[in-house]
């Protein structure tokens, strides 16, 4: 039986940042195991409250065993707000209707029908075409949901989560059996790279980078708080550090641009996936942050990122997922989110003392393929090919 595909993703390429990312490169990696992927996405999205990047050079990712389907969403209002108050449980909706009717036209032999969430539509259309047409379901949580109608949940053959704690939650939550099941969990992983690594740590000055979206749930702006406090606290440092933020300009960067951009710091804005690794070949550390405990349980695909480009990781993160990986492994510094104190002291330690963060990178090298993106999907495909 030839292996077919058929996944339902919102985002994806040409659409930009974590997601339009992942699942490319997710879809590329299917394909070269022998998948035949079809992908109905969004096409063209347009919003009046949220904003959506593009990077076309993710559509030359795709591979010969890739298809997409664009189905065109345009964003309402109403809709967004009612989701922004907690009325309503997607703020995606309006795309199902046309995406149902364009997933059953494009669906025309056996597969698998896999969606990504969030968001819930995804999981919703999965849901209605699978029963529809006898296919088995696979539920792909990059991120914990708990808005989704139990059944539907229950009628999937797999459920894939990032990290072990989003697994139990999500087994917990939807009152799923561990024992009468064979979910998996897979990291977000890191893309094939293969571009060569500039040491940064040889100039006089250390740069920390971020790349991703800035928001309240992460508040990235507090590494700087704690940089400029750290200036004028021990001022034979200043000069010494940089810090670089990319990622969309949003509500959170406009309120927040005071910290974002003083001595220490700067924001750049949005930037191409290519383009984000040549600046984390020329970086010291990446920055990973979460204010929010609810987030506790995920690892941030940008962590993956930095790893893929041999950088340590900056973390500031609640006790969960990203300070286990990091006090397992040893590839970063980690300081709470609610002891500004702890951060300034792990700023002050990689400046004050200049081979830490080779040591760390050191192990970054000795554990980097353990997050490989194709090592993970290649788990995957295993578990997939068992459900035909």
């Amino acid at each position: 039986m030839t292996k077919t595909l058929y996944l339902i993703s919102f985002y994806f390429a040409p659409l930009g940042r974590a997601d339009g990312v992942n699942r490319s490169y997710l879809s590329r990696y299917l394909g070269d195991e022998g998948w035949n992927v079809r992908v109905i996405c969004a096409d063209r999205p347009r919003g009046l409250l949220r904003n959506y990047q593009t990077d076309p050079s993710l559509l030359d990712v795709l591979g010969p065993n890739v298809r997409r389907y664009g189905v065109p969403y345009t964003g309402g209002i109403a809709t967004e707000l009612a989701y922004l108050a907690g009325l309503q449980r997607d703020p995606f909706s309006q795309w199902i209707p046309p995406a149902l009717e364009e997933t059953r036209r494009v669906i025309d032999v056996p597969g698998i029908v896999y969606a990504v969430v969030p968001p819930v539509s995804n999981a919703l259309i999965a849901c209605q075409i699978a029963k529809e047409r006898g296919l088995p379901l696979v539920l792909d949580f990059r991120d914990n949901e708990f808005g989704l109608p139990k059944d539907c949940v229950h009628q999937s053959a797999l459920i894939a989560t990032s990290t072990s704690r989003s697994l139990q939650d999500m087994q917990k939550h939807y009152d799923l059996d561990p024992a009468s099941r064979k979910d998996l969990i897979y990291y977000n992983g890191y893309p094939d790279i293969t571009q060569q690594k500039t040491t940064a740590t040889a100039t006089s000055v250390t740069r920390l980078i971020y790349a991703g979206l800035l928001n309240w749930e992460q508040d990235p702006a507090l590494v700087a708080r704690a940089a400029h406090r750290l200036a004028k606290r021990e001022p034979e440092l200043r000069g010494k550090l940089q810090i670089d933020y990319y990622g969309p300009s949003n509500y959170y960067t406009s309120l927040t641009k005071h910290a974002l951009t003083n001595e220490v710091a700067a924001f750049k804005g949005y930037i191409s996936f290519a383009q984000v690794q040549r600046e984390l070949q020329k970086s010291s550390m990446g920055i990973s942050t979460l204010v929010a405990s609810s987030k506790s349980y995920c690892i941030p695909s940008k962590v993956f990122q930095y790893l893929a480009a041999d950088l340590p990781i900056f973390a500031i993160t609640p006790p969960g997922a990203l300070s286990d990986l990091i006090a397992e492994t040893g590839v970063g510094v980690c300081a709470s989110p609610t002891d500004h104190d702890s951060v300034i002291k792990s700023l002050e330690m990689i400046l004050r003392e200049p081979g830490q963060i080779d040591r760390l990178r050191s192990n970054v090298i000795k554990q980097r393929n353990k997050f490989s993106l194709r090592g993970q999907v290649a788990t995957l495909s295993s578990a997939l090919s068992e459900l035909l």
